[in-house]
This record gives structure tokens, sequence and C-alpha cells, in this order.
């Protein structure tokens, strides 16, 4: 078994499934998950903005450009921190830039890995439109991807992943190819 927490950053497009397998890994193990974009979510809600995809996306940019490309991440830097000490493994729903995961592998120097999860435009059109909470719609998803690709140069990220999980099929292969990494990075599991 590995020596002490890990540190793991989910990536990919949106609609891949890195909220779903950040929830999975966190129970599979009894690690603690982060959602990045809840700074986001929260910003909108203290400059007292409506929550429109428009927005989410001025103010993900704004902050990035204010506080730098691992703005969002750096927000959330105690909070990973603070689980870390405790012997928590940790998931971050998401890496999305070099500039964040630098900034995570500068948080945890052992055991720090990423996860990019992949998906078909058509799959994640259909997950992200059907969503009961902040839906995409086609449009929203081709605006976002094309941020996420140029902007935040998301695809410079495969270079430095661990391992990419391409997510087309039902929950439970979902949930067997999570288990089967996090056995294979050895995963201090909590009793």
């Amino acid at each position: 078994m590995g020596a002490g927490p890990l540190l793991i950053g989910i990536s990919g497009l949106s609609g891949a499934g890195k909220s779903t397998a950040t929830t999975m890994l966190a129970a599979l193990s009894g690690g603690k998950s982060v959602y990045v974009g809840q700074v986001v979510l929260d910003e909108i809600k203290a400059l007292g903005l409506e929550q429109t995809r428009e927005n989410e996306r001025r103010v993900r940019l704004d902050i990035r450009e204010r506080e730098g490309g691992a703005g969002l991440l750096r927000r959330k830097r105690n909070e990973i921190l603070s689980a870390l000490a405790n012997g928590q493994s940790v998931f971050v729903d998401a890496i999305l830039s070099p500039d964040e995961w630098f900034e995570l592998e500068m948080m945890h120097k052992v055991g720090t890995r990423l996860l990019i999860m992949d998906a078909d435009f058509e799959t994640r059109a259909a997950r992200l439109t059907a969503r009961n909470t902040r839906p995409f719609s086609r449009d929203d998803l081709i605006r976002r991807d094309d941020t996420e690709q140029a902007a935040l140069r998301i695809e410079d990220l495969d270079k430095d992943a661990s391992i990419r999980i391409e997510n087309i099929g039902p929950l439970d292969h979902l949930e067997r190819c999570l288990a089967s990494f996090l056995h294979n990075i050895e995963l201090p599991r909590l009793a």
C-alpha cells in the first residue's frame, strides 16, 4: 500500500464525467472530493449575478485573468491541504489547464496524479442537455469546448496524465475502471 494520501486531479472536457468520477473515487477510497467550479458559483452569488452560462464563463475567465491561470484552484488550496494533512486522499474536479496542473503538483509533491476523462462530443452533449441542474445546450457545449481548448489549453495536459478513461459506457463500467486505477496506484484505503 502507498505511504500516504494521494492528490488526484481530474481533467476532461465538459460532460466527460469528471464530477461523476470524482464522487466515485472519493466513495471508493474514503477520500475527499473537491469541486473547483464551486468557486465560480460562489463568486456569481457574491456579485449578485444571475447564474447563467455566460456569467459563469465571464466570472471563470475573470478570476483566471486577475489571479493567474490557477486562480480558481488556489482558492481551494486550504481545503485540499487540510484534507491531505488529515490523511485523506483528495480528488479535484477539475484541472483544466497546465497552470492548474502545476499548482496542484506543488501542493503535494509526492503522490499527485492526473486522470483524464474522455467522451465524444455526442455523448457529452446528450449528458449535459439531459442534466437537471445547470444543463447545457449543444451551443453552450461548443462554446465551453472552445474556451477550454483555446484559452486554457486543456489538450496540453495529455502528456502529464497517469491514465485516460474513455467514459462512454454504463456507470458500473466507469466504477470498475476507477477502482482499477485506485488499485494500480496503491491508494491507501481508510479502515
